[in-house]
């Protein structure tokens, strides 16, 4: 069990079906990260 807290300001990513990524490669790698 993780306890996670965003920064102050910061915003989790929310994608919908069917909508493209802006910078997919960017997106993509920022995800792998993140996990």
């Amino acid at each position: 069990m993780s306890d996670y807290r965003a920064a102050p300001g910061a915003a989790r990513l929310h994608l919908a079906d069917g909508v493209p990524l802006f910078r997919p490669d960017e997106q993509v790698f920022e995800a792998m990260l993140d996990g």
